[in-house]
């Protein structure tokens, strides 16, 4: 009885960044071979084998194990530690990066590094996002990719609409196939209005095939709150919906699956820094955060990547939290620790001034939206770019001797979801915030 299937990598070759005129910017590669073997039951972290007795019996009592459902369904599980430490052996080329541009805000020199112009190839998926998700459709070749894909969070998530539209490409590159690759996403009820009428992230979801599980709060807090909150396994009361053959995306995604992303993110700001003779000059690269996870990863990267190499710059990376507080975030970040192999330190985070809760509309937010779009020339979203820079504004950051900011260049990293922005701002026109013709 094969109950694991153990996974490796051969024939690597490097990635390349392409970037097309008129900001068409998209990420191509030459896909490595990925192979599969299921000769042996295999402890996919010890590598020790197993016999069946022994391996069927870990299933029911090994805590945080994958296979805690019922005898014979299983989710699959892939070692992305392992496969981006062999891919990321063999060096990233970058022919191109995603652009830097420079603008002033306040009177203050910001360079702008614009992930918003990434694109996955086929999927067409933008941004931090694109980032992200790299490992997926890098890693797994399409003849490997799993039978479903299954997430959750909120209706309007970015990661959501993200992971439908890599789902719905696998399925373009194998039409006549008899089985359909899913893509499963769990989240709370949804009002009437936006059930009966879907807009945003929500409808393009649901148009790349996106199956929604509607749960009660109560069930959704049983199920992904508590313990099970910010784990990067699958709950255990959740069952997979294809035996052996169903990858778990933890919300946002945020896992050690976005580490390839983050890594070639990392390298692309070390090296511009370095090519500006600016190395003697600090910097901080600030990053709104939701989970932390791009933050995080990319704090851990730019450290190795200056111990290593380039051991005259001054880098740090500075998380601004958009979602709860600071201390939100670095529970978050604290789980991505279990994965790696890291000395334990976090990257700077700076408190966010605001309590409203995640995309409530808000003046504040509205009107730094405005000042950066109108006065700036620098286009954000609503939901993670402006919310950030509302917290960065404040005098006791941007001044503030004491500040992660003080004294150093800055580099902020545009995250993308600038599509979902006519969707935010409907809301603020629904709650009487703007003219109508400005959510246009």
């Amino acid at each position: 009885m094969d109950r694991s299937l153990t996974f490796f990598v051969s024939q690597f070759q490097r990635a390349n960044l392409k970037i097309l005129p008129q900001s068409k910017t998209f990420f191509t590669f030459k896909r490595p071979r990925l192979l599969c073997s299921s000769q042996t039951d295999v402890d996919m972290e010890s590598g020790e084998a197993r016999n069946h007795a022994k391996f069927a019996e870990e299933i029911f009592t090994a805590e945080n194990h994958w296979d805690r459902t019922e005898l014979g369904k299983s989710w699959r599980k892939v070692n992305w530690a392992d496969l981006t430490k062999d891919h990321s052996t063999k060096g990233l080329e970058h022919n191109k990066a995603s652009p830097v541009e420079v603008v002033m805000v306040k009177s203050r020199r910001i360079y702008v590094k614009r992930d918003d112009l990434l694109r996955l190839p086929g999927s067409n998926v933008s941004g931090n996002k694109a980032r992200k998700l790299l490992s997926l459709v890098t890693l797994i070749p399409p003849d490997e990719f799993p039978s479903a894909v299954v997430s959750y969070g909120g209706p309007q998530s970015n990661a959501m609409v993200a992971l439908a539209a890599v789902v719905n490409h696998q399925n373009t590159l194998h039409p006549h196939k008899n089985s359909k690759k899913r893509f499963l996403y769990y989240t709370k009820t949804i009002p009437r209005w936006l059930r009966k009428q879907p807009s945003g992230n929500l409808l393009r979801a649901k148009s790349l095939g996106m199956e929604m599980i509607e749960l009660t709060p109560s069930q959704y807090q049983e199920m992904f709150g508590g313990p099970n909150g910010g784990s990067m396994d699958p709950p255990p009361q959740l069952e997979p919906p294809s035996d052996g053959d169903s990858i778990w995306v933890p919300q946002g995604a945020a896992s050690n699956m976005s580490q390839l992303g983050v890594q070639q993110l990392a390298q692309e700001i070390v090296q511009y820094w370095s090519n500006q003779n600016l190395s003697h000059t600090p910097l901080a690269v600030v990053i709104p955060s939701g989970t932390g996870t791009v933050a995080f990863f990319l704090h851990l990267e730019i450290k190795r990547l200056i111990s290593q190499y380039e051991p005259n710059l001054d880098i740090v990376v500075v998380s601004v939290p958009v979602v709860g507080d600071a201390n939100y975030t670095i529970r978050q970040m604290k789980s991505l620790h279990e994965v790696t192999d890291d000395d334990g330190s976090l990257p700077y985070l700076i408190e966010p001034l605001y309590k409203k809760a995640f995309g409530e509309p808000s003046l504040d937010i509205l009107n730094t939206f405005r000042y950066l779009q109108n006065e700036c020339g620098m286009f954000v979203d609503l939901l993670y770019g402006a919310p950030a820079w509302t917290t960065l504004l404040e005098s006791q950051n941007w001044s503030n001797r004491e500040s992660p900011l003080a004294n150093r260049q800055l580099i902020y990293i545009n995250c993308g979801g600038l599509e979902g922005v006519a969707s935010q701002l409907t809301r603020y026109k629904h709650k009487g915030m703007i003219e109508p013709n400005e959510s246009q």
